[in-house]
């Protein structure tokens, strides 16, 4: 059997990218798995914008397939449809258009949320010519239940929930490092779509009630605009000793500031699918504070293993935040609930186990019936 995985890899700086390199390296013996990587933005700022490099990555893809299917034949092609930008969809419609023939079964993974609010956009020649090479795959991936209904107007023939999964790092780091000063965390890109206003007004509620903490916040600005606003506003609610913007970190340093903070935070209103950081939260043992957002309370429940808050409500979220700042016990009890739940439903091993069951009734069990 032979699966042509067309996906992104790191270095792009998304979980999709992450979630796709362990679909890339799994080991299945049943199989023989051929990567071909999609490399279209090399930078935050570029995704949903038109560049000839774009154009050109994309001949070189399609002509990639082509060779492929001149070795041998291609059981299975894998393929992650992009989100609801405009520009990226009718790249997955070109792309299909000249390869979804060279394979006998096409499995669409999608992983970004908010592609239904782009097809009613459409027109009707549009989506004429979108469904010829989108509709009806094989196989339809979604990360959540909550994802089901967005994904209708592809018809896949079979559709399936595997909810994402990652690497089990923290018994590495059983032994906490908390320091004296309580901390909040929130990673990710950092934009007003992902909450980064509501976390400053989160702050500053909570600073007309708190001597000290910090809030450390990881990732890149999505542009220079977003972080001299950002900027402004700390100094204008006097938070430079506050907030500590981190950067993009990964690796051993990410892992280190995941088991220093006391409580994780994440009060985004964007378009998410199933944010990775909100898994590695609960890996660490930590509560989490997020808000009522799309496929979220699939994996925050509500006084289980964190909290949920209205979107674009600080002043809901900062009450949370009080809550839990005084109530150790509390914490720990949601911490420790978080991780359990982790373990039983979004671990590396439980996501690739489902993706292969996927693939396996795709191909092996079509061939059967």
């Amino acid at each position: 059997m032979k699966i042509l995985i067309l996906a992104q890899t790191p270095p792009p700086f998304h979980g999709q990218a992450i979630m796709q390199k362990y679909l890339v390296d799994a080991k299945w013996d049943w199989c023989e798995k051929t990567h071909i990587r999609m490399n279209y933005s090399g930078e935050i700022n570029e995704i949903g914008k038109f560049k000839i490099s774009k154009v050109i990555s994309l001949s070189k893809l399609v002509l990639k397939v082509w060779k492929e299917r001149l070795k041998s034949k291609i059981d299975v092609i894998y393929y992650p449809p992009a989100g609801p930008d405009r520009i990226p969809f009718f790249r997955d419609i070109v792309t299909m258009l000249l390869i979804r023939w060279t394979a006998r079964k096409i499995v669409f993974h999608f992983h970004a949320g908010g592609i239904n609010r782009l097809l009613s956009r459409l027109n009707a020649i549009e989506k004429l010519i979108a469904g010829v090479v989108l509709k009806k795959s094989d196989a339809g991936i979604v990360l959540s239940k909550h994802y089901l209904n967005e994904i209708t107007w592809f018809r896949s023939k079979k559709e399936y929930v595997v909810p994402n999964g990652i690497e089990d790092v923290y018994p590495q780091y059983q032994s906490k490092h908390r320091g004296s000063v309580f901390t909040l965390l929130s990673v990710g890109i950092i934009s007003e779509e992902k909450g980064i206003y509501d976390i400053l007004e989160c702050a500053k509620i909570l600073k007309n009630s708190m001597k000290k903490f910090y809030w450390d916040i990881a990732g890149n600005f999505v542009s220079n605009e977003e972080a001299i606003k950002c900027n402004e506003l700390i100094k204008e609610y006097k938070l430079e000793k506050n907030i500590r913007i981190l950067g993009n970190v990964t690796g051993e340093e990410k892992w280190k500031i995941f088991n220093g903070a006391d409580l994780f935070v994440f009060l985004s209103k964007a378009y998410e699918a199933q944010p990775l950081v909100l898994l590695e939260a609960m890996m660490f043992e930590l509560p989490v504070i997020a808000t009522i957002n799309r496929g979220i309370p699939e994996i925050i429940v509500d006084g289980l293993n964190g909290f949920l808050v209205p979107v674009n409500n600080p002043p809901a979220a900062a009450a949370k935040i009080k809550s839990l700042i005084n109530d150790s016990g509390l914490r720990n009890k949601l911490g420790k609930q978080g991780r359990k739940r982790f373990l039983e439903h979004f671990t590396l091993e439980n996501h690739l186990n489902a993706l292969e069951k996927v693939f396996k009734d795709t191909v092996i069990g079509n061939e059967r019936n």
